[in-house]
C-alpha cells in the first residue's frame, strides 16, 4: 500500500512540474564497460516511474502466486488429515467388531498424516497380537516409541501387558525387573509383576511383592488377605511336593 502511495505521488509530482522542466531538459549519461546510455532527465524518471510500476507489479503476481500454493498446500493436508481420522475411526470400529486384519491395516494407512500417529500404532499392535502376529505387534511398538521417545515407560508397560495377555511370562518378566529397578513404587508395574508371578506361580516372589502392592493401593484389605492366603498355600504345597 506505501509502494502503491509513492508511485502515484511521483506521478503527480511529474504531471505539476514536467511541463516546467519541459524547458530544460538536462543530460543523463550512463556509462557500463563498452555499453553507453544517454538520455535526457525527463525520459530518465519516466523509465524509473515505469520501471518502479513494473515491479510492483511483478511483485504483486508472484505474491498471488505463492498465496495460492500455500492455500492448496494447506487444503490438501486438511484433506489428508481428515481422511487420516476417518479412517482411524473406521480402524476402531473394525477393531470393536473383532475385524483384527482390518483395523490393523487401517491403523497403519492413517498414522502417517494423523495428529495422533502414536496411538494408531498402538492400536495396530493390539490389533496385531489379536491375530496372534508378536512380531508385527513388536515393531509397531517400536515405531510408536520412535514417535514419542518421552513415552518409553508407558510403551513399554504395554508391550508387557500385551505380552502378559499372550502369555509370553518370561519375556515380560525380564522387561518388567528392569522397569522395576527404575520404578519400584509404580503401581502399574507392581500390579504386571502380580500378574507375571501369579502365572508362573512364583510365591515366594509374590509373598514378598504383597507389601509394596499395598503400600501404592493396589489391594483392598480382603484383597490382600485372599492373595497372601493363596500364595502361601502354593508354597507350602510346592514345598510338600519335595518331601517324601
Amino acid at each position: 500500500m506505501i509502494r502503491l502511495i509513492v508511485l502515484v505521488a511521483v506521478m503527480v509530482a511529474g504531471l505539476i512540474f514536467g511541463p516546467q522542466a519541459s524547458g530544460n531538459k538536462g543530460y543523463v549519461l550512463i556509462s557500463l564497460g563498452n555499453y553507453t546510455v544517454e538520455s535526457s532527465v525527463t525520459s530518465a524518471v519516466i523509465l524509473a516511474v515505469l520501471f518502479y510500476g513494473l515491479l510492483l507489479i511483478v511483485e504483486w503476481v508472484l505474491g498471488r502466486v505463492f498465496g495460492l500454493r500455500r492455500k492448496t498446500l494447506g487444503w490438501y493436508g486438511s484433506r489428508r488429515r481428515r481422511k487420516a481420522n476417518q479412517q482411524t475411526v473406521a480402524a476402531t470400529l473394525a477393531m470393536a467388531e473383532g475385524h483384527y486384519s482390518q483395523a490393523e491395516k487401517l491403523m497403519l494407512k492413517g498414522a502417517s498424516n494423523s495428529d495422533t500417529p502414536l496411538l494408531n500404532y498402538l492400536s495396530a499392535a493390539k490389533a496385531a497380537q489379536a491375530r496372534g502376529d508378536d512380531v508385527r505387534r513388536d515393531q509397531y511398538l517400536q515405531k510408536a516409541q520412535e514417535e514419542n521417545p518421552k513415552a518409553e515407560l508407558a510403551l513399554t508397560l504395554t508391550q508387557t501387558q500385551l505380552q502378559i495377555e499372550q502369555g509370553q511370562y518370561d519375556t515380560a518378566l525380564a522387561m518388567l525387573e528392569s522397569v522395576y529397578s527404575l520404578n519400584p513404587r509404580h503401581p502399574m508395574v507392581l500390579d504386571q509383576l502380580r500378574q507375571v508371578h501369579l502365572a508362573r506361580e512364583d510365591w515366594t516372589a509374590l509373598i514378598d511383592l504383597i507389601p509394596a502392592l499395598h503400600k501404592v493401593g493396589k489391594l483392598t484389605p480382603k484383597q490382600e488377605e485372599d492373595l497372601l492366603q493363596q500364595a502361601w498355600r502354593g508354597r507350602l504345597s510346592a514345598a510338600s511336593g519335595t518331601l517324601d
